[in-house]
């Protein structure tokens, strides 16, 4: 019934969950802001492994489907690998950030970290609507250019499709490390 992508694809989104919600589901626990500002890191390299996967993925599945099909669709495809390509630069260097960020002890550094990193994750979701309206308009220009129509069209699939997954993906990272920063509240408190 379901493909193995999307079965992947909600099993990750519930382990990002499950991330981002261990320590309500593991009861009150003593956290150092210490240990917060490893866990936002944390859950930002299992984001940016999540993006890079979909990048190689669509990157090896598209350049393959462009060679193998007609000319009509090959724009999607084109498109598809082009833009996969900046998603993979984007969480190679997320990735390495976090990967190399050292956790500290400094409550208002870390809340400012948290706030920075939700603002931005809110900014791209507005990036990734405007990619969605782009792809919108972008097939319905086509049609005043039926020499370039396919072209048009198939781009603006493929700005549906990569800014529909950026848009839930930019939610979903939003909704865990907001669920983070409600941890940090209490400590604030004392």
């Amino acid at each position: 019934m379901y493909s193995g992508a999307m079965k992947r694809t909600v099993l990750l989104i519930a382990v990002m969950f499950l991330l981002g919600n261990s320590s309500r589901i593991l009861g009150a626990q003593d956290i150092t802001v210490e240990d917060l500002d490893q866990r936002r890191n944390r859950i930002n390299e299992a984001g940016m492994l999540t993006l890079g996967s979909w990048a190689l993925a669509n990157i090896g599945a598209n350049t393959a489907l462009y060679f193998s099909t007609d000319e009509d669709i090959r724009y999607f495809y084109q498109m598809n690998v082009l833009w996969n390509f900046i998603n993979l630069g984007v969480a190679g260097l997320g990735y390495y950030g976090s990967v190399r960020a050292v956790p500290r002890n400094d409550l208002f550094a870390a809340v400012d970290a948290q706030y920075s990193l939700e603002k931005v994750l809110l900014l791209n979701a507005g990036l990734d609507a405007a990619y969605i309206m782009t792809g919108l308009f972008l097939m319905e220009y086509g049609r005043s250019f039926p020499s370039r129509q396919t072209m048009f069209r198939g781009y603006g699939q493929s700005l549906l499709l990569q800014g529909g997954f950026l848009l839930v993906f930019d939610l979903v990272m939003y909704g865990i490390q907001r669920g983070s920063r409600k941890l940090l509240e209490p400590l604030l408190n004392e």
